[in-house]
């Protein structure tokens, strides 16, 4: 028998003993271990067995609406001892992609069952749609579909699915077998204590696998799965190493450089760094670049440091560009030159690095080799402050004292958007907890996250399109001046999604876009007002005057 049909027996059996019980044998009368209710006796409990198992059954060979029913039977709890919302939207998700004769029930309740629901038991729901699709139960998609759900789940941080993934990558179930991707995610699900993931590093690892040994290490040094050891961090990371595996020498050079597990000894930290290094590993570039500006293990050698800086540079290394940055800045190794320093602080900076940030910010508080800028120097501070770098604190409040509440006010802001750009390019990859940090932010009143959160709940960032969500945020910015929240709330009116159909709410949200300076809402409030009566258009604008005097008088 081949490893893919192997493993969709396993992951069959896997489904048949987690969600499929013995509904006939009344010590189980469950659906997945859950009790059905005590209150249900003698011949009522067995036609609700029944009809539960009768549910199941259909809902297994593919019926479309039985699936929607068993969603909602799972979202409601009814027939169960608890309800169970992960399973619930799992089964929903399937119905929605089949042809079932209620499709836009199916979204509602989803959509309503996706307000209760917290960002793990998303994750957890889409791990289930995986399991279901792997066991062949959603049979429109087959296997096709398996890793695209695994995946979401995954990078949503559910560990089950990083161990499904993982295996799936190990024994060559889906489109791809590797090695490296298997122990990337068994990686991820043993550092959040999954020890079929631990196990399954484990035997890789005593078969020899050099990537697998490293992960091992890993979670030693770091204490994630199991108990802190450095003494067993080293003696993985050391076979590592003897198979060439650049990031296993890296990890023992760190070890020697701190003392951890071994006795401190540049010397040997120096040749791990150059070993890995030499097999353009960027993070060995950077140690061993650092290794030669401080002159530890090494002779001090600012000219070899900035080699291997610039290196890593090429690589994007964000730590490298500061690093060489300091270098231009203070002509060591290199020709003094103040200007490509703050180009690669500036670079850094963008990417996001708080040391990068904290360095720009300083040359621009100080007007050096940049044009003074205080406020934007403030933006860096608040950021890299963010970002965990110990001296921004610091400078802020120095730089605090010279500029008035409207530039502080002006900085943070700019902060805030630029924060918030960047989470929404991880949350519409799919990484909840982006999504989560972003909400935060706009529960606190931030005025862009607000319109980005209400965007994501737009595009179905979660499980499906939440309309309703979308228009309650997008009032909550349009309640602080937002444009863009404006401009989207007239969308919503058009179309009657999220709220009730109004052609002069639409009217008005356009009128203030375009005040905003939206020209496309300009125009398109041009077209509307031909369609309206002058009463409406008048409406309009008096909702207009007042939701402005109110935010005049805030």
């Amino acid at each position: 028998m081949n490893r893919s049909k192997s493993t969709q027996k396993a992951f069959t059996a896997l489904f048949l003993a987690v969600f499929v019980p013995a509904f006939s044998t009344p010590a189980f009368a469950a659906i997945n271990g859950q009790e059905v209710s005590a209150n249900l006796s003698g011949k009522a409990q067995d036609r609700g067995q029944s009809a539960l198992t009768e549910l199941r059954r259909a809902a297994v060979t593919g019926n479309s609406d039985a699936q929607r029913k068993l969603g909602e039977r799972y979202a409601t709890g009814r027939g169960l001892q608890h309800k169970n919302y992960a399973q619930a939207a799992a089964w929903l998700i399937i119905a929605r992609r089949g042809s079932n004769s209620h499709q836009h029930g199916t979204s509602a309740t989803l959509s309503k069952l996706q307000e209760k629901m917290t960002t793990a038991q998303i994750a957890e729901a889409w791990n289930q749609v995986g399991l279901l699709y792997a066991t062949g139960q959603a049979r429109k998609d087959g296997q096709t579909r398996v890793d695209h759900w695994f995946r979401k789940a995954a990078r949503a941080g559910n560990a089950d699915a990083q161990y499904n993934l993982g295996l799936r990558y190990q024994q060559g179930s889906g489109r791809v077998r590797s090695n490296a991707l298997a122990v990337r995610y068994f990686l991820d699900a043993a550092a959040q204590g999954e020890p079929r993931a631990l196990d399954a590093l484990r035997s890789m690892a005593k078969s020899g696998d050099g990537e697998a040994e490293t992960a091992l290490g890993w979670l030693y040094a770091n204490g994630k799965g199991v108990t802190r050891d450095y003494t067993k961090a080293y003696s993985w990371w050391h076979k590592a190493a003897g198979q060439s595996d650049p990031v296993a020498q890296v990890n023992l050079g760190a070890l020697y450089e701190s003392g951890s597990g071994v006795d401190r000894d540049y010397t040997e930290a120096a040749h791990w760094y150059r070993k890995a290094a030499e097999l353009r590993d960027t993070a060995a570039q950077v140690k061993i670049g650092m290794i030669y500006t401080s002159g530890r293990g090494v002779a001090r050698n600012y000219h070899a440091a900035a080699d291997w800086f610039k290196k890593a540079v090429r690589d994007g290394d964000t730590e490298a560009m500061v690093k060489l940055g300091d270098l231009y800045a203070n002509g060591l190794g290199t020709r003094k030159n103040p200007a490509q320093a703050a180009t690669l602080y500036a670079q850094a900076a963008e990417r996001g690095n708080a040391d990068g940030q904290e360095a720009l910010g300083s040359l621009l508080a100080q007007g050096q080799v940049v044009a003074q800028n205080k406020v934007r120097a403030a933006v860096l501070f608040i950021l890299a402050k963010t970002g965990g770098n110990a001296k921004a604190l610091q400078s802020l409040t120095e730089l605090r004292t010279t500029l008035s509440p409207e530039q502080l006010a002006r900085a943070q802001r700019r902060a805030d958007m630029w924060r918030t750009v960047h989470l929404v390019r991880r949350a519409s990859n799919g990484d909840l907890m982006a999504f989560e940090d972003l909400r935060k932010m706009a529960s606190n009143g931030v005025t862009g996250a607000q319109v980005a959160v209400g965007t994501l709940y737009n595009a179905g960032v979660l499980m499906v399109r939440d309309y309703k969500e979308a228009a309650a945020w997008y009032l909550r910015a349009a309640a602080q001046g937002s444009a863009n929240a404006y401009r989207n709330l007239a969308d919503l009116y058009k179309t009657g999604q999220g709220v009730k159909k109004n052609h002069v709410k639409q009217l008005q949200y356009l009128m203030l876009a375009a005040a905003g300076g939206n020209r496309q809402a300009s125009a398109q409030a041009a077209d509307l007002k031909w369609k309206m009566t002058p009463r409406e258009i008048a409406e309009a604008k008096s909702q207009v005057n007042g939701l402005e005097v109110a935010q005049a008088t805030r």
